[in-house]
């Protein structure tokens, strides 16, 4: 929410961030700073080293023809990994 890719780049797991440097990892992040609130709605740890979590997003848009900002939530859906005694997030699954 606060745009800092750095600190973000940094809860990725550390197989991720080997085959996906920063600066590419950067290239694909889209939107930096709509996000105006997040929460954890639902955690499921199908194996003690990984759970499944939904996120409920909220952003807020300018959206051309309405004139003012149109503000939605919707869930996010992300897969942390426990490795190396950590908690990570692993994109993409």
């Amino acid at each position: 929410m606060k745009g800092d890719l750095k600190a973000a780049y940094g809860y990725l797991s550390p197989g991720y961030r080997r085959l996906k440097p920063f600066e590419r990892w950067k290239r694909g992040i889209f939107g930096v700073g709509i996000w105006q609130d997040a929460r954890v709605d639902k955690v499921a740890c199908p194996k003690a080293d990984v759970c499944d979590v939904t996120v409920l997003v909220t952003s807020r848009l300018m959206v051309p023809r309405i004139g003012k900002p149109m503000v939605s939530t919707t869930p996010v859906y992300e897969r942390w990994v426990y490795e190396g005694g950590d908690w990570w997030y692993l994109p993409g699954q």
